[in-house]
């Protein structure tokens, strides 16, 4: 009979294997991201944890064409297993100049734990995320990995999403963003630290640096309980300055997120 140790191997192998034929998949099917995301991904996933969340940006700066930029998101998410994690929910843009905001897509997103039990380097996991469009919006893949290591109350993470648009109006290429950040723990309850986001450009065609956005900056978060309210409430916020002429000067992004275990 197999051991504990050689059958967790056996399990993560399975995973592994699933996994990398999904991505197999979401490549033979799928474009450069409109804007640079603002938000870093664990892979750690915790069955039965349902979180209702809220998060966005807003951008400030001299040029008209990258000041007052906007993105909203609200989603309700499920640890359905102890390595899969599923969400739904909408996201709206507004587009810098216009003063106004539109929906922009219907997400799925799923984030799937492989490697997360303390026994190699890092936890790895991967992002699958499908949006559908709004009026006039193609639709998107979005996957990649996602990396995380623990050393004492220091938490480090980095993400390396790749984006595809398909459907009417799509850019052509593939797309890559990223993410990383390094988080303190001062205590369960409150956490500082330093993130930085970008965008590449087209992976057969990668901007020039002038042109590619890049932000980095200071974060602060922390959650609570109400008193007599199963659950938490955790918030983030961030500034993020930014690095190159392309991206924003200032954007300031910020997450409220409710979280209940069943």
């Amino acid at each position: 009979m197999k051991n504990r140790g050689q059958m967790m191997k056996d399990i993560a192998g399975s995973r592994a294997l699933v996994l990398a034929a999904t991505v197999a998949a979401v490549c033979a099917c799928v474009s450069c991201p409109a804007l640079a995301g603002t938000k870093l991904y664990s892979p750690l996933v915790e069955e039965g944890a349902l979180e209702i969340e809220q998060r966005g940006f807003v951008t400030s700066d001299s040029k008209s064409s990258l000041d007052d930029e906007q993105f909203y998101s609200a989603s309700i998410g499920y640890g359905l297993t102890d390595y899969w994690f599923a969400e739904i929910g909408g996201e709206w843009v507004r587009d810098p100049g216009t003063g106004k905001t539109r929906f922009d897509a219907t997400k799925w997103e799923n984030r799937l734990e492989i490697i997360g039990d303390g026994s190699h380097f890092v936890d790895f996991g991967l992002l699958i995320e499908y949006l559908k469009g709004g009026s006039g919006q193609p639709d998107k893949f979005e996957f990649g990995p996602l990396i995380e290591k623990r050393i004492g109350n220091t938490v480090t993470r980095a993400n390396l999403l790749f984006e595809r648009e398909i459907g009417a109006g799509r850019d052509s290429g593939l797309g890559v963003e990223y993410g990383a950040g390094i988080h303190y723990e001062f205590s369960d309850e409150f956490y500082a630290g330093l993130e930085a986001f970008g965008s590449l450009g087209p992976v057969h065609d990668f901007k020039s640096s002038k042109d590619q956005e890049h932000r980095a900056g200071p974060v602060l978060g922390g959650a609570f309980e109400l008193e007599g309210v199963p659950g938490e409430i955790k918030a983030e916020i961030g500034y993020l300055r930014g690095l190159t002429g392309a991206t924003a000067d200032d954007t300031v992004k910020w997450m409220l997120e409710y979280e209940l275990e069943f």
